[in-house]
């Protein structure tokens, strides 16, 4: 669900991912922005692409982005691109938006947070346009699949899954002398 206003979803290019059965339609949607933490800097997405910013449309896709509708309603999308497993998802120093995937369902930040020295989670409040903090050890849960955060993170880093392994692990090898 969006809002009238600006909302912080997963990656869309209007004009080739909402679907028929969408109450929001790509007339519907007047701007979307795309962060890229390594220039630091916001791209035009839509109306027009910045056919400039020499970007990664994989990582662009895959990220979450700033999108402006003119109406409330449900917006139903394909995402163009499959989401990267998270041991593959790199945070830049400094600001990164990131999408809430199925993946992470029942997890926290505690949980995926690997390496990464996050300083700050903002969630967008789209019901009254402003910022929200989001707390570590919040779950992700199937109500905010699709919805996007903005993580501060103080260096370079790369997220992680938890292992499946339920807490049992082998005992340590100490070599025999």
């Amino acid at each position: 669900d969006v809002v009238k206003g600006w909302n912080i979803i997963a990656g869309i290019l209007p004009n080739e991912a909402i679907t028929a059965d969408s109450q929001i339609k790509a007339s519907d949607i007047k701007a979307v922005w795309y962060y890229a933490p390594d220039l630091k800097k916001y791209i035009q997405i839509h109306p027009n692409l910045d056919m400039s910013a020499q970007i990664d449309d994989d990582v662009a896709l895959t990220s979450a982005m700033w999108v402006y509708s003119d109406k409330a309603g449900r917006l139903k999308y394909s995402t163009l691109e499959d989401y990267m497993p998270l041991d593959l998802r790199q945070f830049s120093s400094g600001y990164n938006f990131f999408t809430i995937t199925p993946d992470i369902e029942g997890l926290t930040f505690e949980d995926i947070g690997g390496g990464c020295n996050i300083e700050k989670i903002f969630g967008w409040d789209s019901s009254v346009q402003n910022w929200v903090v989001f707390p570590l050890d919040e779950d992700f849960h199937k109500d905010t699949m699709g919805l996007g955060l903005i993580v501060k993170v103080s260096s370079d880093c790369t997220l992680n899954k938890p292992s499946e392994s339920n807490g049992v692990s082998p005992p340590p090898i100490i070599p025999s002398c």
